[in-house]
């Protein structure tokens, strides 16, 4: 089971360590350096390839996406600059490619 995996554990801590950095950027209203988003993606990417043969995604996964999207869409809602749009769009690209095999 993917959940006991060593990999993906050390993979979904350091995820979701990047997600709070970027979530207090965005509460506090602070600029997401792009290194950071890199860093996101490159991240998501690598949950990506490691959940893809997977039949079911783990719940910890599944919620800790859903509420960070839900963070990002409200937050590109409110501003409407193109950084927060482009951002949200990417994001939501990933967890499609997260959820596309699996859904």
């Amino acid at each position: 089971m993917l959940n006991e995996d060593l990999k993906y554990k050390t993979m979904f801590t350091s995820l979701v360590g990047t997600i709070d950095e970027i979530s207090v950027l965005i509460l506090t209203k602070q600029e997401i350096k792009e290194e950071k988003k890199k860093e996101l993606y490159r991240e998501l990417a690598d949950i990506s390839s490691l959940v893809e043969s997977e039949i079911v995604i783990s719940r910890d996964l599944a919620s800790t996406l859903f509420n960070f999207y839900i963070l990002v869409h409200s937050d590109a809602s409110f501003n409407q600059d193109k950084s927060s749009l482009f951002f949200l769009g990417h994001l939501q690209e990933y967890i499609e490619k997260i959820f596309g095999e699996n859904s």
